[in-house]
């Protein structure tokens, strides 16, 4: 795809020069992924990477795709609070990673992307894309936390410290953006700007497709096979089973006794310290969005620390108790359980158990996700068979006592699974070969200068129906939403990639049954909203592939040259076993 993509490019001597580039930049990649070390960290070449810059590549990694630092507006648009250009770099980092969403993501998807993060900042200071260091750093953040009259608010950026948990330590976040995170944005900018590019003839299409007024109808041919009438071999039963395996694997599932600590055990009373009257006062100052104004309905009114400050107060004392709590698991109760039993050092709580399998969401725990990813990276015996993690009252004291492995159930046990699934695999092909060679049908007959009604007549199919003529126009969102259309979504969709006369390949809809669209005609109404709007639409179109562009290639470069010890195992495949 990387290629593909790159092979638009090169009518271009500009291009050609960018790519080169580019090129430079494998050779970075593959110097820079050559193995790993022991406890002196990542080997680059033989040349020994420092175990800070690995450490701040993954804090980095940490807080672009924080899901703390993204959100929706009460208006329905996307918010990030990330400095400026972080949010596409963020994406970028993640675009061709599908399985990296927000909330869950694997170790090995977590080193890819710390990878990514090594090998654009090896490009950036290689080829001098950012000047100026701390200042330039400086500036940038001050500019990205600025009003509308460009006057730096440390409200925003204390708000933005709190959500990446660099609230207590801001030098270390504003010397890790300024080493790593904004070198890094800059190289992918970079990559980004270079293949910025649409060719003359995607241009055309593109504007006549969104600027031009198009009709287009959906042809539909029900599907009349039933699963239960489908036969099912024991042959063909055990082929599905064999090609299909991963369908039918058992996660593994890890057994846990634990206890909860209570946080109100450790909670202050009593009037305050100056110390938690200040923390309260930082907290109000990078957590405004958590309170309501006593004196006024109006939600954009800033709400003072006096007005809240029991709240906030209450709010601080919590905080601080949970973390006692978490420090008296830790460094009491933690140390005794590798010379006793768990029932013996938590005799105190109640004991419980827990079985969670992997992916899966372990109920009754506060805080799901931490205590689910935790008990993944225990190991069975030893000091590492037992953690800590906070809730939101409470401590969790955990202790690994089985695990089941993960296993591909016997076909005997998933038998009338894998027959459903062959059954309707086979009412799928069945409709999608159907739709085929109706789609050859109307195509010949078109070519022949028939209407689609008397098209779709030809073929003598009294489950083929065509639906009724759909005018509109892409740029214009009204001209659609007037019309009644079962299949909008898909005439739009295809409307974008189908040139006048075109006959889409099929598709199947509903209860199996086969889609295809036919654009009858586009007809160009507005020339001077093409001429005038049209430029921006085909940058938008060109920082789009630019986007993707970046993030493949990333991912190429990482993929293409393999990452491995100085023994020779695979580093990705080792993380993820």
């Amino acid at each position: 795809m990387f290629i593909y993509r790159f092979s638009r490019l090169i009518k271009s001597r500009l291009l050609w020069i960018l790519l080169a580039l580019l090129m430079v930049f494998a050779f970075v990649v593959a110097d820079s992924c050559s193995g790993v070390g022991g406890q002196g960290g990542l080997l680059r070449g033989g040349e020994e990477i420092a175990p800070q810059t690995f450490s701040q590549a993954e804090r980095t990694v940490g807080a672009l795709t924080n899901e703390a630092m993204f959100s929706m507006t009460p208006e329905g648009r996307f918010a990030s609070l990330l400095p400026h250009g972080a949010d596409a770099f963020a994406g970028a980092l993640m675009a061709s990673e599908p399985q990296a969403s927000l909330s869950t993501r694997s170790g090995r998807l977590q080193q890819r992307m710390v990878w990514k993060i090594l090998a654009a900042r090896q490009l950036a200071d290689r080829y001098d894309l950012t000047r100026g260091g701390d200042a330039a750093a400086k500036q940038l953040i001050e500019a990205s936390y600025a009003d509308g009259q460009g006057a730096f608010v440390p409200e925003l950026y204390l708000q933005f410290l709190s959500r990446a948990n660099f609230a207590r330590t801001p030098r270390e976040f504003e010397r890790l953006y300024a080493q790593t995170w904004l070198p890094a944005q800059a190289a992918a900018a970079a990559v980004r700007k270079s293949v910025g590019w649409v060719s003359p003839m995607e241009r055309d299409f593109l504007l006549a497709a969104a600027f031009d007024e198009t009709t287009a109808c959906a042809v539909t041919l029900k599907n009349t096979a039933k699963p239960e009438d489908m036969a099912v071999s024991d042959e063909e039963a055990k082929a599905w089973y064999d090609a299909n395996q991963e369908r039918y694997r058992r996660p593994e599932e890890r057994t846990i006794a634990y206890v909860e600590i209570p946080s109100q055990t450790f909670l202050r009373t009593g009037d305050p310290s100056e110390e938690e009257e200040l923390e309260a006062m930082q907290y109000h100052a990078s957590h405004m969005d958590e309170f309501k104004s006593k004196t006024s309905t109006n939600a954009t009114d800033v709400v003072t620390y006096e007005e809240v400050r029991d709240e906030v107060l209450a709010k601080v004392r919590e905080l601080a108790a949970l973390e006692e709590a978490r420090v008296f698991a830790s460094e009491k109760l933690v140390p005794q359980l590798d010379a006793k039993p768990f029932a013996e050092v938590a005799k105190h709580y109640e004991s419980k158990t827990a079985t969670i399998p992997e992916g899966g969401w372990p109920v009754g725990f506060q805080n799901a996700i931490a205590v689910r990813d935790t008990v993944f990276t225990l190991e069975p015996e030893g000091a590492l068979s037992h953690d800590v993690v906070p809730g939101t009252d409470r401590v969790y004291l955990i202790q690994l006592t089985d695990v089941r492995e993960s296993a591909i159930k016997p076909l005997d046990e998933v038998k009338d699974q894998v027959l459903t699934a062959v059954r309707a695999d086979k009412v799928r092909k069945q409709s999608l070969e159907r739709g085929e060679a109706v789609r050859a049908q109307l195509a010949k007959s078109l070519a022949e200068g028939k209407s689609l009604k008397d098209a779709v007549a030809a073929c003598k199919d009294a489950n083929l129906s065509a639906g009724e003529a759909q005018t509109f126009t892409l740029a214009d969102p009204s001209s659609f939403q007037q019309q009644d259309a079962t299949y909008r979504t898909q005439i739009l969709g295809a409307a974008r990639s189908l040139g006048k006369g075109a006959l889409s390949e099929p598709s199947l809809v509903g209860n199996n049954d086969v889609l295809l669209i036919y654009v009858a005609s586009r007809v160009e109404r507005n020339p001077v909203d093409k001429a005038t709007q049209g430029p921006l639409l085909v940058r938008q179109m060109a920082e789009n592939t630019a986007f993707q562009t970046a993030g493949d290639w990333l991912s190429w470069a990482i993929d293409t040259v393999p990452l491995t010890r100085p023994d020779g195992t695979p580093l990705l495949q080792a993380e993820e076993e």
